[in-house]
């Protein structure tokens, strides 16, 4: 399980990088970082990466509280620019921990590797989010400019 940091106002589970919790803003106790396993770090890391291959530029990224509201989970969202901090600072703690244990240095590789592989994964997803709304729009306005030639042309036999 990745490490985790509870809340003592709203008993949601946060990451340990955060100063606040995600879903009360009410101030976490602070982790000490450095006492964190390798195996957590890079769990971790490797959680936020997912997160960000798996983002759009419109939505970013949901974290749910695991608890229910009245029509579905509760959750917090998050900016593109806040999930790649996550991702900084777990890859800067990972490369800390690689000076000091020389045997992380092919994972510290493979997780530079996903991260650059998540970021082009976040490009695609943007890309293809704007190109599935410029067709719907030209769709709208080619079904509508359609309907008008055909109402001109008396095809369409509207009542008033």
């Amino acid at each position: 399980m990745a490490a985790e940091n509870i809340c003592p106002n709203c008993g949601a589970s946060n990451d340990p990088v955060f100063a606040n919790c995600l879903f009360c803003n009410t101030q976490l106790i602070k982790v000490e970082l450095s006492t964190l396993s390798s195996e957590a770090i890079i769990e971790n890391c490797g959680l936020w990466i997912g997160r960000l291959a798996g983002a759009n530029s419109e939505e970013g990224v949901r974290l749910s509280t695991g608890e229910k509201g009245l029509l579905s989970d509760k959750f917090h969202q998050l900016t593109i620019g806040e999930v790649k901090g996550y991702v900084d600072k777990y890859m800067i703690l990972l490369e800390t921990r690689t000076i000091g244990n020389p045997s992380l240095e092919g994972i510290l590789n493979r997780m530079n590797e996903r991260y650059k592989d998540a970021v082009e994964s976040f490009k695609k997803n943007t890309k293809n989010y704007w190109l599935i709304v410029i067709i719907c729009g030209v769709a709208v306005l080619g079904i509508a400019a359609l309907s008008i030639w055909a109402y001109n042309m008396g095809w369409l036999n509207i009542k008033k």
